[in-house]
C-alpha cells in the first residue's frame, strides 16, 4: 500500500490526504509503524530444525 500512495503521490503531485479520497483505504495504513520487534533469528533457527530433522510421507 505504502508503494502506490507513494507512486501516486510523486506521479500526481498530490498530498496523501488527497490520494486516499481516491483510493479505498483508510489513511491509518499509510502512517501505521510496527514496533514489533524483528524475528529473523527465530526464523533461521526453524529452518535449521526443519532440515536437520526431515520426514518423509
Amino acid at each position: 500500500m505504502r508503494e502506490i500512495v507513494d507512486h501516486l503521490r510523486t506521479c500526481f503531485r498530490v498530498s496523501v490526504r488527497r490520494v486516499f479520497q481516491a483510493v479505498p483505504a483508510p489513511r491509518s495504513t499509510f502512517h501505521y509503524r510496527s514496533r514489533r520487534p524483528g524475528q529473523a533469528i527465530l526464523r533461521q533457527r526453524i529452518r535449521e530444525l526443519a532440515e536437520t530433522r526431515v520426514r518423509y510421507g
